[in-house]
């Protein structure tokens, strides 16, 4: 599928999924939850979105990655994710 919402998913589950979770595909993955008991910092920010920048595209064929902004938000313990995208190939 080449819609909007498969791409939102497929970025979703490359996220939530670390690399070697599925067998037939070991190299999926992002896992963005190894992240989720460490300190919220820009140092944090930093990894984040460097893991993004470096595996998205990988993980997402559909999609060109323009821009991926990480930001900290110690107060309420989380990062806000942005990503600004150009989806490569549409068909509904």
């Amino acid at each position: 599928l080449y819609n909007l919402e498969s791409v939102q998913n497929s970025i979703a589950n490359a996220f939530l999924t670390a690399p070697g979770q599925k067998i037939l595909n070991p190299e999926f993955g992002i896992d963005l939850r190894r992240h989720l008991f460490e300190q919220v910092s820009p140092f944090e920010e930093a990894w984040i979105r460097d893991d993004i920048e470096r595996s998205l595209p990988g993980q997402e064929p559909r999609i060109q990655l323009e821009n991926v902004e990480v930001i900290a938000n110690p107060d309420e313990n989380r990062y806000d994710i942005f990503l600004k995208i150009i989806c490569l190939r549409t068909r509904t």
